[in-house]
């Protein structure tokens, strides 16, 4: 039976516009769907709930990253990072493609805003570590590999693709829609419970957080303060914690939470307390035994990490 695959590309637009139009031209040739923000009509809708129901409609999701992490939506992390979560949450078969020369683009298609930078490089972190995951360098490399890895995909026993309406299915062919359609119900089950534990379990941490957490008086900052100077810690390091707004101190252990951006506190840790990090995250720790510094801030903004 003749099929055609839907195929929705993923990935920042402006710094990718080139690599993004040879790609659906591939796909064109290629006899594939190809679904694409360029093929979107304006919408006033939020932009991922417009999004979803393509994706859901697609077979392929093809994710490209390069020197751009993206517009931010309003939970701090960027639209593109937002549709691959869903892809990967609804168990499509997902294509990564990833620069790997990153030194290499040029400083327009880069990030310079230091909290992008710092989201891209745990995106690719994530990303990279997930799944099989294809390097590329030009586009060239690019299109060769888009091209070889879609047609192994269509090899893929549970994908779907699109037929004419009036192509009736045979009887092979319906009992593997059947079949699909019966492991689909079972993944969407398992990602259900699965995201409702991940909710009490995020609860749960932020309870244990808030409770572990207390605002920081000025002679307590002071304090730490007052140790890191007499540690030999950088003046320019001190003087940006100390104008980043509120600052909370720990008194007793706690797990971090993913936080970003302004959400993200500043966290005066008393000596022996314990903190247990998640991968990710942007709090500022500094800690009152030996007064060390670590998080976004010591990175950026030291003249050594402080470890």
């Amino acid at each position: 039976m003749k099929k055609k695959y839907q195929v929705f590309l993923g990935s920042t637009y402006e710094d990718l516009k080139n690599e993004r139009q040879l790609i659906l031209k591939l796909l064109s040739q290629n006899n594939f769907i190809p679904a694409g923000m360029e093929n979107f009509p304006s919408s006033n809708r939020e932009q991922l709930d417009f999004i979803k129901p393509i994706i859901d409609d697609s077979d392929i999701y093809i994710l490209v990253i390069a020197g751009r992490y993206g517009s931010l939506s309003t939970d701090d992390i960027s639209f593109t990072e937002e549709e691959y979560n869903y892809a990967v949450s609804q168990g499509k078969i997902i294509l990564r493609f990833v620069h790997g020369e990153p030194g290499k683009i040029t400083l327009e298609n880069s990030e310079t805003d230091a909290q992008k930078k710092d989201l891209l490089q745990k995106f690719k972190s994530k990303v990279m570590s997930s799944r099989l995951c294809n390097i590329w360098k030009d586009p060239h490399e690019l299109s060769h590999q888009v091209v070889a890895s879609l047609h192994q995909a269509t090899t893929d026993d549970g994908i779907l693709g699109w037929v004419r309406g009036n192509t009736e299915l045979s009887p092979q062919g319906q009992m593997l829609l059947n079949e699909a359609r019966r492991k689909n119900f079972e993944l969407g089950s398992q990602v259900a419970q699965v995201r409702e534990v991940s909710q009490r379990l995020e609860s749960s941490v932020l309870a244990l957080f808030s409770e572990a957490m207390k605002p920081a008086t000025p002679s307590e900052y002071d304090a730490w303060e007052a140790g890191a100077i007499e540690q030999g810690h950088p003046t320019k390091l001190i003087d940006h914690i100390a104008h980043l707004g509120e600052k909370k101190i720990a008194h007793k252990d706690f797990v971090l939470p993913l936080v970003y951006g302004t959400r993200a506190p500043v966290i005066i840790i008393q000596p022996g307390v314990k903190v247990y990090k998640t991968d990710t995250g942007h709090a500022t720790l500094l800690y009152m035994d030996e007064f060390r510094v670590e998080g976004v801030v010591a990175e950026q903004y030291s003249d050594r990490r402080v470890e």
